[in-house]
């Protein structure tokens, strides 16, 4: 008997074609579940690799092993005329249709029922749901002595997201004055006719380097995404392209890879170069 021939008695391919359709359906499931509870980005990434890493364990397992009456035995154990290889193929095609059937269940209730308006397609008010104001980043340091970092940041990130290409973005300028306002995030967005504002403040001391930044929708004052980032003063451009990635991810701009790539390619790669001018920055 043929490689191949074996292979279908087995079940391999059918038990690989399960396997890739009900991975499929649970990184869809997982995908919502995570936006829903605002999971961390790694948590996808990590649900992926491990479900590529089960696909040839599992057809391993389809080549070694065979489902009997008896429970799992392995194949080479099993006389020809004891195998029932044929049922189990039948029972895996009867669970790979039914698993098939809640897909297209999920892909419609996401299609039809989960997905927000601004999700389904362009609307009149796209341009306005995707535009953001970068506020002046809080200088938290125990001396206060940073307010030149905080600033440099925010100028950055400034930078960094108007490089997407459907992003609409007010300038540095409008920013940053309102430094210092004792006026709401909500009514700074107002006046400066955006949708969403971006807060955050810096902490550090020595080289120790805390990042925190929280993207605020103008309509309800919700919060749509807030996240901390910890790290060294080397860390300082790569935090920056993390805040950038993470609003283009909430803002859902930029999906394109060279878009997202275009807007994270600001500025010089060296701290150190970066500080420096910085800091002659704010001495002019």
């Amino acid at each position: 008997m043929s490689l191949f021939a074996e292979l279908q008695r087995r079940n391999v391919f059918r038990v690989g074609f399960a396997y890739a359709v009900t991975a499929w359906l649970i990184a869809q499931v997982a995908d919502l579940a995570a936006d829903a509870f605002a999971a961390p980005d790694w948590f996808m990434r990590m649900l992926i690799v491990v479900l590529a890493l089960g696909l040839p364990l599992a057809l391993f397992l389809a080549w070694v092993y065979e489902l009997t009456p008896q429970g799992i035995r392995r194949e080479k154990d099993i006389k020809p005329e004891e195998s029932v290889t044929a049922h189990t193929g039948q029972r895996l095609t009867r669970m790979t249709i039914a698993v098939l059937s809640i897909a297209v269940v999920v892909l419609l209730a996401d299609k039809f029922f989960l997905r927000t308006p601004t999700d389904q397609g362009p609307s009149a008010t796209q341009s306005v749901d995707r535009s953001v104001a970068v506020l002046p980043f809080d200088d938290l340091s125990p001396d206060a002595d940073n307010g030149w970092f905080a600033d440099g940041l925010t100028e950055e990130l400034i930078g960094a997201l108007t490089r997407a290409q459907d992003l609409r973005v007010a300038s540095r300028t409008a920013s940053f004055r309102y430094e210092d306002s004792a006026l709401s995030p909500e009514s700074i967005a107002g006046e400066l006719g955006v949708a969403h504002i971006l807060e955050g403040s810096i902490r550090r001391g020595g080289t120790d380097i805390r990042v925190t930044a929280q993207l605020i929708r103008a309509s309800d004052g919700f919060q749509v995404w807030s996240e901390n980032f910890d790290g060294s003063v080397e860390d300082a451009i790569a935090i920056q392209e993390q805040i950038a990635r993470a609003i283009a991810r909430a803002l859902e701009t930029a999906l394109d890879p060279a878009a997202l790539e275009a807007m994270l390619s600001a500025g010089t790669t060296s701290v150190d170069a970066y500080e420096a001018y910085l800091r002659g920055r704010e001495a002019d």
